[in-house]
């Protein structure tokens, strides 16, 4: 389904459960949307996000108060979310039977959900009604402690030569929302001596294939002076992630292999270079 492009009526009993958050820069919320958070603001909901419950009402962020030719910034527009509640006649793909009942539901998108275990966890079934029709339980009272997630991660010292390899086991089973990494020393670019990363998913047996990382030719992946950049010491530097987001599925006790491989000598060693890996429940 695609994501809502105009306000929607929606039915459900709620609570005195709401909260307020800062809308993401250049989006538009519609009344009655399932919200995530993207890591920086609020948003309707993309599969991955970290769900924080149903719009209470609509909030364009893609006009500055103050300049109506550029985009808001983050937190220009607040938005009103109700965290829990029941929604009653919705749609879920895969509702078949009354055995439907506690199994939990998924957002693919603003208006979309799944019995599927894609996207993003919201809540159970409570009533089945009739095929793809139920009512479902949402809660999001955790969103809060929930936007962190569970990170795991490590250190090492990229050698000038040959791979370097960490390995972490996942803590949970969810997605792998982002990987950060930092050393103490600098590298500089360069064509011939450089530095590329991967991140492999190995399961529990070790023959996993999934890559979780984007692909070798984005910057953040290699310090190639021809597409990619230099690392800076003591600074944080984002690795960009695959698009595919069945791509950055784990389960609990998947053993993660991040790998710095050197091509050519490298100018130097790369000390204290740490990864922290943050990994949402679902």
């Amino acid at each position: 389904m695609t994501a809502l492009v105009r306000n929607r009526s929606l039915k459900f009993g709620v609570a005195e459960n709401y909260e307020v958050y800062d809308v993401l820069t250049n989006v538009h919320i519609f009344t009655n949307a399932f919200v995530g958070h993207s890591g920086v603001g609020a948003r309707g909901l993309i599969a991955g996000d970290t769900f924080l419950g149903v719009g209470l009402e609509e909030e364009d962020n893609r006009f500055s108060p103050t300049d109506p030719g550029t985009a808001g910034a983050t937190g220009d527009k607040q938005i009103r979310v109700q965290r829990e509640g029941v929604l009653y006649g919705v749609g879920v793909t895969g509702v078949t039977a009354m055995t439907d009942i506690d199994k939990p539901v998924y957002a693919t998108d603003d208006q979309a959900l799944t019995l599927i275990p894609s996207g993003t966890k919201i809540g159970k079934i409570t009533k089945y009604i009739s095929s793809g029709i139920a009512d479902v339980y949402f809660c999001a009272s955790d969103a809060v402690s929930v936007i962190s997630g569970m990170s795991v991660g490590g250190n090492v010292t990229i050698a000038t030569t040959g791979n370097t390899d960490l390995y972490v086991i996942a803590p949970i089973s969810g997605i792998v929302q982002n990987v950060n990494f930092s050393g103490v020393d600098a590298l500089a670019a360069n064509d011939t001596n450089y530095i590329t990363w991967s991140m492999t998913n190995l399961g529990q047996a070790g023959a996993g294939t999934t890559a979780i990382f984007a692909a070798a030719t984005d910057a953040s992946m290699t310090t190639k002076a021809t597409g990619g950049t230099a690392l800076a010491a003591n600074t944080l530097r984002a690795m960009a992630l695959s698009a595919t987001l069945a791509s950055r599925y784990v389960n609990a006790g998947d053993r993660i292999l991040i790998r710095a491989a050197a091509t050519g000598t490298l100018a130097n060693t790369v000390t204290g270079s740490t990864y922290s890996i943050s990994i949402l429940p679902r």
